[in-house]
């Protein structure tokens, strides 16, 4: 029986997508004043990343700490959260783990919301609010206008990142401005950014956030200002079936406007960082 066990559980960890997480129902948790809820993860600097003792930090970590405070504060109900490891640095199979969740599971990075992931997965009202920058490493000749992709990016690389959504607007840019673009695909922002580290000629598209925190850590990247740059929000995913919606988004209204998340933010950010956003 145990090598059955440990067998299955080697399985869940290759074939992570495969193997459902599941927390409790609020439903279920109202009723007994307690329960658990499921965190998994994207790595995103800033917003929930491993540390160097293994535990996950960041602002939307912190958020759930906060959940859990005025969910016994409001109702009652004693959280356990539990962080699971899969991973975390393919967007792709975090994707598919929340929407494969069932009960109390909430991903946690930063998820752009749009319509198409609306089809199939849970947002929370956003928490953030995100611009999309054209970066290039800080040695590569600077662009002002998305015709340049064609000319003094003629031989450089795209990186997009597989199934975020600035790979569609890549591939927008690469279908109204350069046919002939040239692409290189990777499982995560952050592998993005290693590969544009490493070369002179390659570009991607990277959220604000994003791109601020690499800065702070040093790292040889510039930003290309474009007219229109994409606006977004970032929101926290839940199963399309899940029943915390509401309560969350009831939660989430309240403290996005409190100066504590205002102290999340600049503390997992940086003051700098902070007064930049507020200029969005």
């Amino acid at each position: 029986m145990n090598k059955i066990v440990l067998l299955f559980l080697s399985m869940c960890l290759i074939y992570g997508a495969k193997c459902q997480f599941q927390g409790d129902t609020f439903a279920n948790a109202k009723q007994k004043k307690s329960g658990i809820i499921v965190l998994t993860y994207i790595t995103t600097p800033g917003f929930a990343k491993r540390n160097a003792s293994g535990k996950v930090e960041g602002i939307c970590v912190d958020i759930m700490y906060q959940f859990t405070e005025w969910l016994a504060l409001k109702h009652g109900i004693r959280i356990n959260l539990q962080m699971r490891h899969n991973n975390s640095d393919n967007f792709g199979l975090f994707l598919q783990n929340v929407k494969n969740g069932k009960g109390g599971v909430f991903g946690l990075g930063d998820i752009t919301i749009t319509p198409d992931r609306q089809q199939y997965l849970q947002f929370s009202k956003p928490y953030f609010s995100n611009i999309v920058l054209l970066v290039s490493h800080k040695d590569a000749p600077s662009i002002s206008r998305p015709e340049e992709l064609a000319t003094t990016y003629k031989d450089f690389t795209a990186i997009l990142v597989k199934n975020a959504t600035n790979e569609k607007r890549l591939l927008e840019m690469k279908k109204n401005y350069y046919p002939a673009m040239k692409l290189g695909y990777t499982a995560s922002s952050q592998k993005a950014l290693d590969r544009l580290v490493q070369s002179k000629t390659s570009y991607t598209l990277m959220d604000v956030s994003f791109y601020l925190t690499s800065i702070q850590k040093g790292k040889p990247i510039k930003r290309n200002k474009l007219p229109n740059e994409p606006k977004e929000g970032f929101g926290i995913t839940m199963p399309k079936s899940s029943d915390w919606g509401p309560v969350f988004n009831e939660f989430i209204s309240e403290f996005s406007k409190s100066s504590e998340y205002r102290k999340i933010l600049s503390s997992h950010l940086g003051q700098s960082v902070l007064k930049f956003l507020d200029t969005i």
